[in-house]
């Protein structure tokens, strides 16, 4: 990240936007990203500041970079763009509508807020009252370019939006020279890559239909797309199941001439630094408990879903919350069983969550694969599969029936202070041992049930770098607590 902002600076002027990212521990990131940017008008002045989801430091792998409550940052951008005689404050946010509306709610002084995250298009801005009685308006425009929002806005007493329009950036809007001269640049400059040679100029294969990436039929939850990648998968490795989550699968492929930077925009999250390509492929072994856990507990993260090949599941609508049916899921045509050992492969981001799922597989290891080269010889390899995939009721919605969550045993468990730099101490109502995970599920440190003062430092003593690790009394499936190292 740091080297892609620095080449960006070099060519064009460009302001990175993050007030709740603390890079206090890389120093060359802190210099590169601001908190705000105040930008002055003949008549007035504008303040702008960015927030992110604090989900990065769960979902990702920031360390040393940490992110913060955007609540409190937000309410600290207020009071420093309004000290410096801004009459309009723009909050330009990676937080989702749901993280928008929580600041909306709890910080007056804000204007705007140009959100993102989740993707959403809002044909007409969505009003939040604020504490001081005031409106903020929050904006989004969907995704990959598709739409370009424009608000015009009076100041005043009471600021009015006067108009509101989202213009669709198809064929009709022309390229801009200047800005297509220096994509061919780009370009020439990525196709030099040999993993990405052809990416931009060699056809993969001609697309008739569209393969969406939302569900076809009313009842059915898997898509086209989730169902062509996880069919992908599962021809890496000889295993039981393949699996990927609806988060790491975007935008569907559309008709024409398929090129392999546009397969890259529908699964581009992860990367492998060797090949600049996504994540890498991981096989896994897990109990058909965990394997349940596993499709079950992301339903509690909000609209998240996960896809697979080689099973079959349903989801529980309750009407507050989701949930799957222990006994819906068939793996191979067969029940589940909670005892037996099932093969999985993942994508390697995907495996790299688990641990914040409380999942902890067996055994793994990595294939010499990545996720993007997976699906692009699958398309190339068995076309007529690939360009049919279809919604086929994998995961079937429920709206009756029993709601099922899987079972956690309780714990008295708090740690403080969190996040800590040294010594970070353990409260526990059981005298039981202490397991303390890295984020990719490692057991780096088993504290004695007399000692639950944890130093940072691993069973052999060495010392741990920044990051999030995962503290949890040794008692199955106890749930563990998330502890922020700060070096």
């Amino acid at each position: 990240l740091y080297n892609t902002l620095i080449e960006a600076e070099s060519t064009e002027e460009f302001h990175y936007l993050s007030a709740n990212m603390d890079a206090s521990r890389f120093p060359e990131l802190a210099e590169l990203v601001e908190p705000f940017y105040i930008k002055d008008f003949p008549h007035f002045r504008v303040g702008i500041f960015g927030l992110t989801t604090q989900e990065t430091n769960y979902i990702s792998s920031p360390s040393p970079v940490l992110f913060t409550d955007p609540v409190t940052s937000a309410e600290n951008m207020v009071d420093t763009l309004s000290s410096r005689g801004c009459d309009l404050i723009i909050l330009l946010s990676h937080l989702g509508v749901a993280g928008d509306r929580r600041v909306a709610e709890a910080v007056s002084g804000i204007q705007i807020i140009v959100g993102g995250h989740d993707h959403y298009l809002f044909t007409t801005p969505i009003p939040v009252q604020n504490p001081e009685g005031d409106t903020t308006y929050i904006l989004q425009v969907g995704c990959y370019n598709r739409y370009l929002g424009e608000l015009t806005i009076e100041l005043g007493e009471e600021n009015r939006i006067l108009d509101y329009e989202v213009i669709p950036v198809d064929s009709s809007v022309y390229p801009d020279p200047a800005i297509s001269s220096s994509l061919d640049s780009i370009i020439e400059i990525l196709e030099s890559i040999p993993t990405l040679a052809g990416m931009y100029t060699t056809p993969l294969i001609y697309v008739p239909e569209a393969i969406p990436d939302t569900s076809r039929i009313d009842g059915y939850l898997d898509t086209p797309l989730g169902n062509l990648v996880t069919d992908a998968l599962k021809k890496t490795s000889d295993i039981d199941v393949a699996l990927e989550t609806s988060e790491s699968v975007r935008q569907g492929i559309y008709p024409g001439i398929l090129y392999g930077y546009e397969l890259f925009s529908t699964i581009p999250i992860g990367l492998d630094s060797s090949t600049y390509l996504t994540s890498r492929i991981i096989r896994m072994y897990i109990s058909g408990n965990s394997l349940y856990r596993l499709l079950n507990f992301p339903l509690s993260l909000g609209n998240l879903l996960i896809y697979i090949s080689g099973g079959r599941y349903t989801v529980y609508n309750s009407g507050s919350s989701f949930s799957v049916r222990r006994d819906s899921v068939l793996v191979n045509g067969e029940p589940l069983l909670d005892a037996a050992t099932y093969s999985v492969v993942i994508s390697q981001f995907f495996y790299e969550m688990l641990p914040s799922l409380y999942i902890f597989p067996d055994s793994a290891d990595t294939l010499p694969i990545t996720e993007f080269e997976a699906v692009r010889d699958y398309i190339i390899e068995h076309p007529e599969r690939a360009l049919s995939a279809a919604t086929e009721g994998r995961i079937i919605l429920e709206e009756t029936g029993i709601e099922e969550k899987p079972e956690e045993k309780s714990s008295s468990l708090s740690i403080y202070p969190n996040p800590f730099n040294s010594t970070l101490s353990i409260k526990t109502g059981t005298n039981r041992d202490i397991l303390i995970f890295n984020i990719k599920g490692e057991l780096i440190r088993r504290l004695p049930a007399e000692n639950h003062t944890w130093d940072g430092k691993d069973n052999s003593g060495n010392r741990l770098s920044s990051g999030v690790y995962l503290v949890k009394e040794d008692i199955p499936n106890s749930k563990p607590q998330k502890a922020v190292l700060i070096r």
